[in-house]
């Protein structure tokens, strides 16, 4: 199969129902050793970037589940998660919510960025993190 010939419309789509899927049989984060490398993601990340609990705002792009949000959270003032994924945004701030943290500290949308000045309502934040661990469910 030639992968080049395939429309980026149609990977969009598949991954989106991928991840539906996935956060819909609620396994995704069950994994020990997911947590474990998200918590080691996180760690780097603070170790390069000086975060400020009082004023970094983060910008999880890809969000998922939240798995590198819910590490950086205790070092930031907000964190927007984004996903193309509705199943994974519900999951991600069902997993807020039931941690009792305020939308106006942690909360996720489900959006395709565009690079627009207007994508997510222009906010600019001082960090941006993408991290995918979708390719350790292979491993499991």
């Amino acid at each position: 199969m030639d992968l080049t010939q395939i429309r980026p419309e149609e990977i969009e789509r598949v991954n989106r129902e991928h991840f539906d899927k996935v956060a819909a049989d609620g396994t995704y984060d069950n994994h020990p050793f997911v947590e474990q490398v998200s918590r080691q993601i996180a760690q780097t990340i603070r170790d390069v970037y000086p975060f400020d609990e009082q004023s970094t705002l983060l910008l999880d792009y890809a969000c998922g589940t939240g798995q590198i949000s819910r590490n950086l959270a205790p070092y930031t003032k907000k964190i927007v998660g984004v996903d193309i994924s509705q199943g994974m945004v519900d999951y991600y701030n069902q997993r807020v919510y039931n941690q009792g943290i305020s939308q106006d500290e942690m909360k996720a949308f489900c959006v395709q960025l565009t690079g627009a000045d207007t994508d997510l309502d222009g906010q600019k934040f001082d960090i941006i993190v993408v991290s995918t661990l979708t390719y350790l469910e292979k491993i499991f």
